[in-house]
Parts: structure tokens; sequence; C-alpha cells
């Protein structure tokens, strides 16, 4: 059942309110001042304020004001209730974020019949906030997913070119080497051919010269 805080300074009054409404089937929740009603929002939920303009101490406006400045509680129906025909207070009321101003009297058909509205709103804003939540979400899981596919996709192409590359760098480096090694076999042959052969003929420093030859060459 739906649950709702009733506040008035009238013990009367908010007797009869809480009658009315819970045989309504609704669970009711009363407050005798706009403090206690704060109070009691920051410690239990409920769907919808009913809260009487005039209260001694905090004001049924300056409640509302609070109610509707609190991210948690603010999207709550309040519907403000006063015996007062005074168009500047209902002005201040709606002003102050009321979302809905009801006279007071003894037909409480209307006040239902108001209630009833205000909860059925507020169903609505809550299905049409659950589908767009659900949507962005959906939006946005296809989007992490094109994401994902062209990373994938980018990735694939990297390692293919990486590959290619490697593969290149792999046959530069045989070649290099394979057309390195004839040369410095040719200087290692006959720098060695040179010592072995015409070491006599050398004197001490270039025979010394022709070792360092030969071991750059191995």
């Amino acid at each position: 059942p739906k649950k709702m805080l009733a506040v008035d300074d009238s013990a009367t009054y908010l007797h009869e309110l809480s009658d009315a409404l819970l045989i309504e089937g609704y669970d009711v929740v009363l407050a005798r001042s706009g403090e206690e009603a704060l109070e009691m929002l920051a410690v239990q939920p409920v769907d919808c304020i009913l809260m009487d303009l005039m209260m001694p101490g905090m004001g049924g406006t300056e409640a509302c004001r609070q109610i509707k400045s609190a991210p948690v509680v603010r999207d709550i129906p309040l519907i403000m209730l006063t015996s007062l025909e005074d168009r500047s207070a209902m002005i201040d009321g709606l002003t102050a974020g009321a979302d809905d101003f009801i006279s007071k009297s003894n037909d409480m058909e209307v006040l239902k019949a108001r209630v009833r509205a205000q909860i059925r709103r507020k169903q609505f804003e809550d299905e049409n906030r659950r589908i767009r939540e659900e949507l962005l979400h959906k939006e946005l899981e296809a989007t992490e997913a094109r994401a994902a596919r062209e990373l994938a996709e980018t990735r694939a192409e990297m390692v293919s070119e990486l590959e290619k590359k490697n593969k290149e760098l792999e046959a530069f480096s045989y070649s290099v080497s394979h057309d390195l090694r004839a040369p410095l076999r040719t200087i290692d042959g006959f720098s060695k051919m040179l010592l072995e052969d015409h070491a006599d003929q050398l004197h001490g420093e270039a025979r010394e010269y022709l070792g360092y030859v030969c071991d750059s060459a191995k």
C-alpha cells in the first residue's frame, strides 16, 4: 500500500484526514508540524505528502521549500492544504514547489481524487524515467560494443601490419648478413694468409694491426 504523510497542527482535522486515507487502503503517517514532517522524511520514505499551509513554527510553505530542495525527497508529490480562500497563499505554495493546492473542506472525495491523481502522475513519471534509463543503458551498451569491435579490428590490423613489418625486417636482416658474410670471410682469409705466409716480411706494428683486422672480421 502507498504511504501518506499527513501534516497538520489540528489534531481533529489530522485524524479526519487519516481516517479518510485509511479507508482508501493507504498507510498513513502523522506529523503535527513542518519540523516533525522533515524529521520523519529523513528516516522513512512516503509516496505522497499532505501539508497544511498555516502551522506554528515552520509553516507549510517553508517546509515545502525545504522538501523540494532536497534531491532525495523532492520528487514526492506534495499537496498543500489550507482553509484560507487566499489567492496569494495558493501562489506562494505553488511557488515553493507544491504539486497541488486544495482548500480544506468536509468533502474528502475531492481530496482523495487529487491524491490518486498525484500518485498516478508520479507512477507515470517513474515509469518514463525507468524507460529512459533502460534506453540509455542499451544505447551505452551498444556504443561500448561498437567501440570494442572497432578496437578489436584496429588491433587486428596493427598486429597484421606488425607481422608484415617483422617479416620484412627478417628478410632485410638475412639479406644484410648474407651480403656481409662473403666479404668478411675474404678479409679474414687474406689477413690470415698474410700473417701465416708473410709474417717475416712485416714489422711488429704491421703484424699487430693485421691481428686487429682478423679479430674484427671474426
